[in-house]
């Protein structure tokens, strides 16, 4: 009678060092994963040419398609990384997904990228493409596993000399890829080394998104990102606006009830402290305006708390809208750089509530500065202008 084998129990960790030491299968995922991202960009930028075509995460990571006189030749690229030594194993995985491609349509063509120590054996004649028999035969044995499993797939026409032959293999390693990413940014499209970090991020990001939405990448496509990069740096390396806008901060103090009076200029401090007289009506009427409109007035006549208001509105708005408050600007041209600023908070999730604050002597340009906002690319921002009324409608 056979001896049942016995079940191995595996030791406790004893310390947190050790039990995360054996979590590590994300890290080597990422590994993986870093290695098909930065190859990725490299072959995009390196290899791209009128006619040419990238899929990313297509059939394969990487699906490259070049046509030539009116004809397409593809070739599905797979890339393969470890810091161990591999065997023949280590490719039957590879071999399959090939295989299923070419019984479908038999002129495509393969490639494993690699970054691993092979041992010597079956593997390595085949990454060397040099097939003795006793190879030649345990290759066919794989694709006849692979068969068996595999009944239903179209094997007419199948040829083991043909398959394999349309597979091909190059070693690439991991650590050089960021460098050549840069060279080859600097080779193709004449980009200064002053600057090439912010390509490269670029690039990235770009590939980033096209990875995740499966998209295909053309010439055209990789001029537009670098241009865009162009222009942003263009703009300079600092936006003027900076300086002439300021987000708002609520911070409590110690007022008392003693502060609690009619015509009292607010400040953020005070409206953390619910100090100016309370008016629930026409607060609650702003809180409405800015929650149903892009852009909020509150005209009175001077002194008549419209800043209190303001301030009491962006207090109570604070959880779902960033506060913040333009001081100035010298010349209704610099009003691009107002939008600059605020599209650049909108990209980073903020949604901003604006206070134009007794800027009354340049409302026609603080006009034209809400028109540029809106016809622009912004969203989720609001606007509140406190004026008086004459200056509202009497502006030239």
């Amino acid at each position: 009678m056979a001896k049942k084998k016995r079940k191995t129990i595996p030791k406790p960790k004893t310390t947190i060092a050790m039990l995360q030491e054996s979590r590590n299968g994300g890290q080597l995922a990422l590994r993986g994963y870093s290695y098909q991202f930065l190859y990725s960009c490299y072959l995009m930028i390196s290899a791209m040419n009128e006619g040419v075509m990238f899929k990313l995460e297509g059939i394969e990571d990487i699906d490259y398609t070049i046509c030539s006189n009116d004809k397409n030749v593809i070739t599905h690229i797979q890339l393969k990384y470890s810091t161990t030594k591999q065997d023949a194993s280590f490719m039957t995985s590879v071999i399959k997904n090939f295989l299923e491609a070419y019984l479908i349509d038999k002129n495509r063509r393969f490639k494993l990228i690699y970054d691993f120590v092979f041992a010597t054996g079956n593997l390595s004649k085949l990454i060397q493409q040099n097939l003795d028999a006793a190879s030649r035969k345990y290759w066919q044995g794989v694709v006849e596993k692979i068969k068996k499993a595999n009944t239903l797939w179209n094997w007419s026409g199948y040829d083991f000399d043909d398959f394999i032959s349309k597979i091909s293999f190059e070693n690439i390693e991991k650590s050089s890829l960021e460098a050549s990413v840069e060279c080859a940014l600097i080779e193709r499209f004449d980009i200064t080394t002053n600057n090439i970090h912010l390509f490269a991020n670029g690039i990235k990001m770009f590939c980033l998104d096209k990875m995740e939405n499966r998209g295909d990448v053309t010439l055209k496509e990789i001029q537009k990102c670098i241009e865009a990069v162009k222009f942003d740096i263009g703009k300079g390396v600092q936006n003027p606006a900076h300086s002439w806008i300021k987000r708002i901060v609520f911070t409590a103090s110690n007022h008392t009830l003693s502060d609690y009076y009619e015509g009292k200029k607010a400040t953020p401090a005070d409206i953390a402290n619910d100090l100016p007289i309370s008016r629930p009506i026409l607060e609650k009427e702003l809180i409405d305006s800015v929650h149903n409109n892009m852009i909020t007035v509150i005209k009175s006549s001077s002194g008549q708390g419209k800043t209190s208001l303001a301030l009491k509105t962006q207090f109570a708005l604070r959880s779902e809208y960033t506060p913040y408050q333009i001081l100035c600007c010298d010349d209704v041209q610099e009003l691009g750089h107002i939008v600059d600023y605020f599209y650049a908070r909108t990209r980073l999730g903020e949604k901003p509530l604006i206070l134009l604050d007794n800027l009354d002597a340049h409302l026609c340009k603080w006009n034209k500065l809400a028109q540029l906002m809106q016809s622009g690319v912004m969203q989720n921002y609001k606007l509140i202008v406190t004026s008086r009324e004459n200056d509202w409608y009497n502006y030239d």
